[in-house]
């Protein structure tokens, strides 16, 4: 019986995780190979830089627990998206919920609420 309490004391402390640190910086992604984007966070607003199309866009944060936030109210600031991709993100929510953290990076599980299309990213952060 000790030793079932031991185990589940220790997967406890294992899940915990401190987001705080990842609040605010500037991150790194790489969503496919040759594709990455940049990210500045603020506590309101997160900026997304497409290296490769060279899309700058803009979206309110919201976090919604310690690990979890949401990105809404999209803005196109730079560079050129067919419109309804514009249109279709404008009006989006996308749920995010950190799932681990390792060192300087972590792992991010996204969803958009319209769609219910899952991913799940790496992100570094930088500083």
């Amino acid at each position: 019986m000790g030793k079932i309490i031991c185990i589940a004391a220790l997967l406890l402390l294992a899940s915990c995780k401190d987001c705080s640190q990842l609040k605010e910086g500037f991150f790194k992604i790489e969503t496919s190979p040759g594709n990455t984007f940049t990210i500045d966070r603020t506590l309101t607003k997160q900026t997304e830089n497409n290296l490769k199309s060279g899309v700058i866009s803009e979206c309110k944060i919201k976090w919604t627990s310690d690990c979890s936030y949401i990105l809404y109210d999209r803005k196109l600031l730079k560079g050129f998206e067919p419109s309804q991709i514009t249109d279709k993100l404008r009006g989006d929510t996308l749920y995010n919920e950190i799932i681990s953290i390792s060192g300087n990076t972590h792992k991010v599980s996204c969803v958009m609420k319209s769609t219910g299309i899952k991913a799940k990213f790496t992100v570094s952060k930088v500083k």
